[in-house]
């Protein structure tokens, strides 16, 4: 349902996240409502939720206002971002990821994009992973787009199995000729629970490296470093969960060493560099991204770890197609590392521009 009619747009990305499956701990939603908020948006249309929620899966919520009742639908809100610095404006599409009609809602979608005259869809998620929370997170990109990969460093997908409706938008732009680039960070598997201001803010900084546009990133340096910290202090007491994380640092810091770019890699990035800063001897606009291994190419995913070895242990969540098992200890974590306002409080302006990075159950 459109609002408003679609302003003149600069050369626009359609950048979608949604809530569910592909929003573990809240970082990929949180991702864009933090970039909504900490700019002047223009909401324009939102999606109503009739047609494509089941209501008791995803719930309205009451409130009151004034002793009476207040319901609020479940449904898609769509801003319009429009960066002083950059190529590109956004077209951002947040909300809960429907349950029904998943081709007459990329219908919409593509609807959408056809009257903001998108160029690319942009879609952000987090998946869980055997990686420890005390190292940076990983943001992998991908898309099917020989030129976009090219001018913005991204592999080619390699994903089958299973998917949402983000895999339903990608192949639909595709099919329209639509570039379409999926961007997902991997987030711990045993700290689950909403909010994550860490894979928030990395999704952010890889956002900002491959697009050339100004996200403010940096700015949740202290909201994801409180988060660390509260998972340190959590997981502190209890030994074995201890060094369950330092196995997965270990490995992590080896995996670091064997993707030290080459000196064909930094060229590379050097000249994608220069594309982004609009240099006019490397053919224009673009973007870029280092750090994916020798030759561009993403490594093949490792084992997984020996889980710990208490005998009480209980089954906390799978990963792809095998069991990750964790003791009691990791299910509490799900609740101690969370704040107890459910908000992340990031920056000295926060009472004027909130980070709505919320508690949700991802």
């Amino acid at each position: 349902m459109w609002e408003t009619a679609p302003p003149d747009l600069r050369s626009p990305l359609l950048v979608a996240a949604y809530h569910g499956w592909f929003d573990v701990g809240g970082a990929a939603t949180g991702a864009l409502e933090w970039l909504s908020e900490r700019s002047e948006s223009q909401q324009i249309a939102h999606i109503d939720g009739e047609e494509f929620f089941n209501f008791a899966e995803q719930r309205p919520s009451v409130s009151l206002r004034d002793g009476r009742r207040e319901i609020s639908w479940p449904r898609n809100d769509i801003h319009v971002l429009r960066p002083l610095d950059g190529e590109h404006d956004l077209v951002l599409v947040v909300g809960a990821e429907p349950q029904l009609r998943w081709q007459t809602y990329a219908e919409a979608i593509v609807e959408l994009a056809a009257r903001s005259q998108t160029t690319a869809l942009v879609t952000v998620g987090a998946h869980l992973a055997d990686v420890p929370h005390t190292r940076p997170f990983e943001v992998t990109g991908s898309t099917s787009d020989s030129a976009q990969a090219e001018a913005w460093g991204l592999s080619s997908p390699s994903y089958e199995g299973p998917t949402g409706v983000v895999g339903v938008l990608h192949e639909r732009f595709e099919k329209l000729g639509i570039p379409a680039v999926s961007l997902r960070v991997a987030v711990p598997h045993y700290v689950s629970s909403s909010p994550n201001p860490k894979g928030s803010r990395a999704l952010l900084e890889r956002f900002e490296r491959v697009t050339g546009l100004a996200t403010g990133w940096a700015e949740l340096d202290e909201a994801a470093a409180d988060w660390e910290e509260r998972v340190n202090n959590a997981m502190n007491f209890d030994d074995d969960v201890v060094a369950y994380v330092r196995r997965l640092e270990a490995r992590a810091d080896a995996r670091a060493k064997r993707s030290v770019p080459s000196g064909e890699d930094l060229g590379a990035e050097f000249e994608r560099l220069l594309r982004q800063q609009g240099n006019p001897d490397w053919g224009g606009p673009g973007g870029g991204e280092a750090g994916r291994g020798a030759g561009g190419h993403t490594p093949p995913p490792e084992p997984p770890l020996p889980p710990p070895t208490k005998t009480a242990r209980v089954r906390l969540l799978a990963v792809g197609s095998r069991d990750v098992w964790a003791q009691p200890a990791f299910a509490a974590l799900q609740h101690e590392t969370r704040p107890e306002s459910g908000r992340y409080r990031n920056s000295p302006s926060c009472d004027k521009r909130r980070c709505r990075i919320e508690g949700r159950r991802g």
